[in-house]
């Protein structure tokens, strides 16, 4: 299985008072562009997106609104991005990985990576 662990839970400290996975670019968020790379993706089969609980409700929604079928589970983020790495992790053990499965770690800020880099 190859699973997508998407690392959305920082603070946005930067661009306040919006979360930068929120902003919109052509009346969507960001975040959207880069769940559909993936979601496109013919080698990827799940992705886990890592996130602030208190964003749950709106990537709720966004799963909702645009029948996204490869995001598995969206987890809580940890105090630094280390820890957000390592939940990832526990959750795609929860989701089914086995030994031998190929994890790719992407930042969910960052939707402009090719179907060739991934």
């Amino acid at each position: 299985m190859q699973i997508t662990i998407l690392l959305a839970a920082g603070g946005s400290t930067r661009i306040r008072p919006i979360n930068k996975i929120f902003y919109r670019i052509k009346r969507r968020p960001l975040l959207l562009y880069t769940i559909l790379v993936f979601e496109k993706h013919p080698q990827i089969q799940k992705t886990i997106l890592v996130a602030r609980e208190s964003d749950f409700p709106k990537i709720i929604s966004l799963v909702k609104k645009y029948n996204l079928k490869k995001l598995a589970i969206i987890i809580e983020g940890g105090k630094k991005r280390q820890d957000s790495a390592f939940n990832g992790l526990k959750a795609a053990a929860e989701i089914g990985a086995k030994k031998g499965d190929l994890i790719l770690f992407h930042n969910g800020a960052n939707p402009l990576v090719s179907p060739e880099e991934i």
